[in-house]
């Protein structure tokens, strides 16, 4: 009956848990492979609610095996009315027009016996020709043999009367018995499924144990304060998800205040999953997969370096803010399992505190470090009124708390590379064209894509040669000579020097030597010119690379 409720409970009532989700707009990372088949949020926390560690499935698993010794003993019972019906049928068809002992056999000897009857009667009484048919049927009726023949049939009739009430019992305990079993039937496979999706729920990482303790057969020892934390966190062991304590508030807050180069995201970033968060995952976080210190590692490095590149930093601030949602919402999912127990644990150390008057900054203290290895705070402080109180509900009492704290992200990077990816974003035209197209998330929209790849093949010549022009405006025009204008300097400082010098006139061995010396010199310009298009051409394809490959993950 108990897994009955249940699972009507499953179907009927929801919780009204503040649940939290990515909000649109926002560019947020979770990888994962969604798992479609997840039992849901709600059923879990009905199933584990419903499945105190205390009852042990026992009475379940004994509920469950009466069940099925029922279903059993119903088929059986089934199959010998089945045998019952057919041996009554084949009773019913023999007396009925069977060769013997049967109706069709009496009424055709009844017949004969009437007609010969009717013949002697017309012979010995000659006036019973002329008698109506009622007068005849009067006397023919009062002889012996027709009324012992009568009897038999009504005998038989009676039997074959018998037979058929029994059939229609058997039919009616049949159609019972069979209503019964499809009942039993539906109960067992819901229990099995039942129990299917019970095992499920307690291997997701977020689920707990439910515990029925209530204040008054909590067991803590309160000799002294820390005894007493001792005897709360022996129950927060058993009711906090590991998973959720080991990640804490101030390590998201930490890895979202942290400033990097570009090179250093790149490097951070190498082989990474792009990790995209929505409602399904989001969800699934909440109590099904675990939120690993990794993987928000990786999203925070993500959403910097989005930053670098779109400079929103409400979008970079959203993505912090949904990680600390999502935590919290994996304390309201386990919480409900064991509020009772939860909500016994706050009043009862906050009464204790108050009522020993422990509010030294060492007694604060032991209180915090409590807080923190769980990441729950059982009971605030008011320091105007110097009183505890409990902080009642699913609340951890720390999301408001850090999101209210400021981040450090407000500048680009401080490099040299950072300024150089953003200038080959902006610099080629059409692709600059493109980027303006970003929607709400930051992301190309796929025919953006396509035009951005297929200008980027058009103009590479264009870029290089443009790239080529803006790295040397660093120096002053006139520090630097052309080519050509080296060449005319070369000649007027030797003809200078040759009206200086006064050189006696040559063979031609002078300008061989020269022309030999040009020919070097031209020869390692070009070299020089092709190793710095080459380390260019590098240098744009892999930021290109990089930043097209990022919006294509999403």
């Amino acid at each position: 009956m108990k897994r009955i409720i249940v699972v009507l409970m499953l179907f009927t009532q929801s919780f009204s848990l503040p649940n939290v989700h990515a909000q649109k707009g926002e560019m947020t990372y979770l990888k994962s492979q969604t798992d479609k088949n997840m039992v849901s949020l709600e059923a879990c926390q009905i199933l584990l609610r419903e499945t105190p560690l205390t009852s042990s499935n026992s009475q379940e698993i004994i509920s469950d095996k009466e069940l099925q010794n029922q279903f059993e003993a119903n088929q059986v019972r089934m199959t010998a009315i089945n045998e019952r019906y057919q041996i009554l049928n084949q009773e019913i068809i023999s007396i009925q027009e069977g060769p013997s002992n049967s109706l069709n056999e009496a009424n055709l000897a009844l017949e004969e016996v009437i007609e010969t009857l009717y013949q002697n009667l017309s012979i010995e009484q000659q006036d019973f020709v002329s008698l109506s048919a009622q007068e005849q049927l009067a006397l023919i009726s009062q002889d012996e043999t027709v009324i012992e023949w009568q009897a038999y049939i009504e005998e038989l009739n009676q039997i074959l009367d018998q037979y058929i009430s029994e059939q229609a019992e058997l039919e009616a305990e049949y159609q019972q018995l069979l209503y019964d079993n499809e009942t039993l039937g539906d109960q067992i496979q819901s229990s099995k499924e039942t129990m299917a999706q019970l095992s499920q729920c307690q291997l997701y990482p977020y689920s707990t144990t439910a515990y029925l303790i209530n204040q008054e057969n909590m067991q803590l020892d309160a000799s002294d304060l820390a005894t007493l934390i001792v005897s709360i966190d022996n129950y927060l062991q058993k009711i906090v998800p590991k998973a959720y304590a080991k990640v804490t508030f101030q390590q998201i807050y930490d890895l979202f205040n942290k400033k990097m180069t570009v090179e250093e995201l790149n490097n951070k970033l190498t082989d990474k999953e792009v990790i995209v968060l929505d409602d399904f995952t989001f969800t699934s976080y909440q109590y099904a997969k675990e939120l690993s210190l990794f993987d928000i590692e990786v999203m925070a490095y993500q959403a910097l370096n989005n930053y670098y590149i779109n400079n929103k930093a409400e979008v970079y601030h959203a993505v912090y803010s949904n990680l600390l949602n999502l935590k919290e919402s994996q304390l309201h999912y386990f919480y409900l399992i064991n509020s009772e127990l939860f909500e016994n644990l706050k009043h009862y150390l906050a009464n204790y505190l108050n009522q020993h008057q422990l509010i030294s900054d060492e007694n604060i203290q032991q209180i915090k470090t409590l807080h923190d290895r769980y990441q729950m705070k059982l009971v605030l402080y008011n320091e105007n009124n110097q009183t505890w109180s409990a902080n009642l509900g699913a609340d951890s009492g720390y999301l408001l708390e850090y999101q209210a704290k400021d981040l450090l992200q407000t500048q680009t990077p401080n490099n040299e590379s950072a300024d150089m990816a953003k200038e080959d974003v902006k610099h080629d035209q059409p692709v600059g064209q493109v980027k303006k197209n970003l929607n709400d998330r930051g992301l190309l929209k796929l025919e953006d894509k396509q035009i951005a790849n297929e200008t980027d093949k058009q103009d590479n010549l264009a870029f290089l040669k443009d790239k080529l022009a803006n790295k040397t405006k660093g120096k002053k025009a006139s520090n630097l000579a052309k080519p050509s204008d080296k060449d005319k300097n070369i000649k007027d400082k030797t003809q200078s020097n040759d009206k200086k010098s006064q050189l006696l006139p040559t063979t031609g061995e002078q300008k061989f030597y020269l022309n030999i010396a040009w020919s070097l010199l031209i020869i390692g310009l070009i070299a020089l010119l092709i190793n710095r298009y080459f380390k260019q051409l590098q240098h744009k394809k892999r930021i290109q690379d990089h930043l097209f490959n990022e919006e294509d993950l999403f």
